[in-house]
């Protein structure tokens, strides 16, 4: 096991090979007493479950073109309220340009998928309990 990255003077990642993939641990330490106060495990190059794969897949298509079909499968029950969405995906289009399915991560009990767009960085789509969607910015930041 090794630290990648120190978040804070209680806070640590670690980054280990698994058969399986690659697993990075992050682990909060208590100050008072050293003892763990929580962790959670990302695992990223895993298998996908098809449903997963698909999900985020369909959802990436949203960013470079609104489809109500696509809603109403996927975001309808689980996602932000129709209208919401729409102008988020508006918002994401005009920020990224379209976007693909990068990767599928397992994060604690949570998949997300991270997607690659043409610019300004990429997004991560949650997609379990519930939808979201937040970017990721890597790069420079966007000239407004």
């Amino acid at each position: 096991m090794t630290p990648t990255v120190m978040t804070s003077a209680r806070e640590v990642r670690f980054a280990m090979q698994c058969e399986r993939g690659t697993l990075e641990m992050d682990l909060a330490v208590k100050l008072e007493s050293g003892l763990i106060d929580g962790f959670v495990g990302t695992s990223r190059g895993v298998a996908v479950p098809p449903e997963i794969a698909k999900a985020g897949a369909a959802i990436a298509t949203l960013v470079a073109k609104w489809d109500e079909r696509v809603y109403k499968k996927h975001l309808a029950k689980m996602g932000p309220p129709h209208d919401d969405s729409k102008t988020l995906f508006a918002e994401l289009r005009e920020l990224h340009g379209s976007c693909k399915v990068k990767e599928a991560v397992h994060a604690g009990f949570d998949w997300n998928v991270i997607l690659a767009c043409e610019r300004n960085g990429e997004l991560e789509v949650s997609l379990t309990p519930r939808i979201r969607v937040r970017a990721v910015m890597t790069g420079r930041c966007p000239v407004r």
